[in-house]
């Protein structure tokens, strides 16, 4: 589900959707937010990176604070990265990399990963996986 998320500051505001967010990473006081969003000239899609004066902790408090459900797409991965786990494709957690794919095929390799953050990854993205399996064959059997 498509929901909107401000990240702001002092002195900027972005406002951008969990469509477009791809991934967030620490940078010491500044966070860099890699995005992707339809180019309607070319019909097709761009990325793009913003960097924000604000640390990652307190962007992952932003984002926490919009999106309260527990279907939410945003997760924390360790204290380097937010990601939106729509996009994960590829999660190796003994070779410690993350392949993240946009809805264009774009890829994004995030590498040196811990290893914990990654198994916790992968059982979330299961587990999230199983409650929408039941949340369809409920629907389903309402409708019969």
């Amino acid at each position: 589900m498509r929901q909107d998320i401000i990240i702001y500051n002092n002195t900027e505001l972005y406002r951008i959707t969990t469509d477009e967010f791809v991934y967030a990473k620490a940078s010491g006081n500044y966070t860099e937010i890699f995005l992707t969003h339809p180019d309607k000239d070319k019909g097709d899609m761009q990325k793009a990176t913003l960097t924000v004066t604000l640390q990652l902790g307190k962007v992952a408090v932003l984002i926490a604070g919009q999106l309260l459900h527990s279907m939410s797409p945003i997760a924390r991965l360790g204290n380097s990265y937010i990601l939106n786990m729509d996009y994960v494709f590829h999660i190796k957690p003994r070779e410690h990399q993350l392949v993240l794919r946009d809805w264009s095929g774009r890829t994004y390799f995030l590498t040196g990963l811990p290893e914990e953050p990654l198994r916790k990854l992968k059982s979330a993205l299961v587990a999230r996986m199983a409650r929408e399996e039941e949340d369809v064959t409920a629907e389903g059997e309402k409708i019969e």
